[in-house]
């Protein structure tokens, strides 16, 4: 009867080493979906919190635009700078944007910088700084924001 208690010794611990390997192959495959939710989750919330930025520079464009309408020249300026250098920080904290969203970004703020450029230039002397076509640049930016910021959300 020796070999039959040696038989079923092994047998058990046979079954007990294929029964461990199941185990840990099925503890590394849930570690991995894990893995991949977290992540998951990562991407949605940097695309949203890219897709609040945006909103919060399309609307300090339309502050913009309310100042310009006031004559307050010295406040749009600073407003200018604050939402370039946002914007920037966008393009940059943001790596998970296309280059066709960069692309828009980047426009928008050669949009902005040139205006910027004209309103400093022309503020103190007393003329009016802003032209129609200024205006209708600020909005297309703003559009283009906003349509930026709509896209994002879609996606998340």
């Amino acid at each position: 009867m020796g070999w039959l208690d040696d038989f079923w010794r092994d047998t058990v611990a046979a079954a007990g080493i294929i029964v461990s390997l199941v185990g840990f192959t099925i503890a590394i495959y849930q570690a991995w979906r894990s893995r991949s939710a977290a992540e998951a989750v990562r991407v949605a919330m940097t695309q949203n919190l890219t897709a609040v930025d945006l909103e919060r520079a399309a609307n300090g464009i339309q502050e913009i635009r309310n100042l310009h309408r006031r004559g307050e020249w010295e406040s749009a300026l600073y407003r200018y700078r604050d939402i370039q250098r946002m914007l920037s920080d966008v393009r940059v904290r943001h790596p998970n944007l296309t280059s066709s969203q960069r692309a828009s970004i980047q426009g928008t703020i050669v949009r902005l910088g040139a205006i910027d450029r004209r309103v400093r230039e022309t503020s103190q002397t007393g003329v009016n700084p802003i032209e129609s076509s200024d205006d209708g640049a600020l909005l297309k930016a703003q559009m283009t924001l906003d349509d930026l910021a709509s896209e994002l959300k879609q996606q998340v």
